[in-house]
C-alpha cells in the first residue's frame, strides 16, 4: 500500500475515502484537459473471441502475427510479444491445448481473461480485487477485456470529469475539463448516451448506484432529456433504435463528438467538399487531441488528413486565381 501511495503522489494523486462510496483517487494538484491522469498496463487482459485471429496477445496489434504452434488460440506479432507473455501463456497453453476443438472454439475473452487471473495469482501469489475494462481502439471499438488495478479505483459518474482510453493495451486516463486540486476523478463505466433508467440497469453489474447530477434529476428534467435521447426514433421499422445527437448529450469534450466530426470531415473529403472537410477536421483535432493524446498513431493520421485537405485546398484556389 505504502508503495501505491507513493507512485499515486508522484502523478499528483491521493487514494481517500469518499462519502457513500467507499475508496477513490483525489487530485493533490491541479490538471488541465488533454492531462495524462494516470496510465497503466493491464494485470491481465484477453481479446474478444471475434478478434482472436488479427490481434496480438501481448500488444493487440494486427501486423505480422504468428498463431501458437501448441494450443492454436494465442496469437503474437514477434518473439518480444510471446517472450513477455509466454511466463502466463505456458501456463495457459496447457489448458487451451487439452480442449477438444468443438470446445476450444467456444472460448470467450471473459473465460480467457479469469483463466489468466487465475494463474497470475497464483504465480504471484497476491490478492486483487477490481472491475474489469472493456479495451478499445482508437474509435471506440471493442478489441478486449483488461484488468487495471489503480485505474479501477477510479469511481463512476455520468457526469465525468476524465476519460479512459487505451493505446493498445495500455490504458490512459485523461482529464476532460480542468481539475482542482482536491477533486475526485471521476470516469463513467457506461455508455452515458441513455436515458436514467437505462443507465441505473447498466450500472446494476457494478453493485452501486450512482447519485450524480444526471442521475438525480427532477421528474421535468429528465423528461426533457429523454425527449432528446428518445426523441428521434430509426425509420427502420425493423429496428427499435433511436438517432443518438451527440452533440446534444455528450459534453463538449468526449470522443464520440470528436470522432463524428472526424468521419464527417473523411465523407466531405471524399465528396471533393474540401473547405467543409478541413473545417470538420479542425473540430475533430480540438477534441480529440484532448481525449486520445497528440502523439498516437490515430492522431497523426488525423493531422495529415488535415494538411492533405488544405494542400487540396490551396491548389484548387491556385487554380481558380
Amino acid at each position: 500500500m505504502e508503495n501505491l501511495q507513493r507512485a499515486l503522489e508522484s502523478r499528483g494523486l491521493a487514494l481517500a475515502s469518499i462519502p457513500g462510496k467507499g475508496r477513490g483517487l483525489v487530485t493533490t494538484r491541479d490538471f488541465i484537459p488533454g492531462d495524462v491522469i494516470i496510465f497503466q498496463e493491464p494485470y491481465a487482459s484477453a481479446p474478444n473471441k471475434v478478434y482472436t485471429s488479427s490481434i496480438c496477445d501481448g500488444c493487440f496489434t494486427s501486423n505480422n502475427l504468428r498463431k501458437c504452434s501448441v494450443c492454436k488460440v494465442a496469437w503474437y506479432c514477434g518473439n518480444t510479444c510471446q517472450r513477455s507473455e509466454w511466463k502466463l501463456h505456458q501456463l495457459e497453453c496447457k489448458a487451451l491445448a487439452s480442449l477438444r476443438d468443438d470446445r476450444r472454439k467456444l472460448l470467450t475473452s471473459t473465460v480467457r481473461l479469469m483463466v489468466r487471473l487465475i494463474l497470475k495469482k497464483q504465480l504471484q501469489n497476491e490478492q486483487l480485487s477490481c472491475n474489469a475494462h472493456t479495451i478499445c481502439d482508437d474509435e471506440l471499438s471493442p478489441l478486449g477485456t483488461g484488468l487495471y488495478p489503480v485505474i479501477s479505483m477510479i469511481n463512476h459518474s455520468c457526469v465525468p470529469n476524465s476519460i479512459l482510453m487505451f493505446e493498445n493495451r495500455m490504458g490512459f486516463v485523461r482529464a476532460t475539463e480542468p481539475i482542482t486540486k482536491g477533486t475526485e476523478i471521476l470516469i463513467s463505466y457506461i455508455e452515458t448516451a441513455a436515458t436514467t433508467a437505462t443507465r441505473k440497469k447498466d450500472l446494476k453489474q457494478y453493485f452501486f448506484t450512482c447519485t450524480c447530477a444526471r442521475c438525480t434529476k427532477n421528474l421535468h428534467e429528465e423528461l426533457e432529456e429523454t425527449a432528446i435521447l428518445e426523441g428521434f426514433r430509426c425509420r427502420d421499422k425493423q429496428c427499435n433504435g433511436f438517432l443518438i445527437l451527440a452533440s446534444g448529450i455528450y459534453p463538449a469534450i468526449h470522443p464520440m463528438i470528436g470522432l463524428e466530426f472526424y468521419i464527417r470531415g473523411k465523407l466531405e473529403w471524399l465528396l471533393e467538399l474540401t473547405e467543409d472537410s478541413i473545417k470538420s477536421y479542425i473540430k475533430a483535432i480540438e477534441i480529440l487531441r484532448i481525449t486520445h493524446g497528440t502523439r498516437t498513431p490515430f492522431m497523426k493520421e488525423l493531422l495529415n488528413k488535415l494538411e492533405e485537405a488544405r494542400a487540396e485546398a490551396s491548389h484548387k484556389h491556385s487554380v481558380r486565381d
